[in-house]
């Protein structure tokens, strides 16, 4: 895989990351609406 191929990759993950993130911070009652609480923890259950 070259390395220009990973650009645009983790360009996309990084602006839908801290696009969630704004969001949550300029716009927090409406993503709790929508989401709920941003909470720290796994969100998804993983058997152990």
């Amino acid at each position: 895989m070259r390395q220009r191929d990973l650009i645009p990759f983790f360009t996309m993950t990084f602006i839908i990351a801290w696009g969630i993130l704004g969001l949550y911070i300029f716009a927090s009652e409406i993503m709790i609406r929508l989401f709920g609480n941003l909470a720290g923890g796994q969100s998804f259950p993983i058997p152990c």
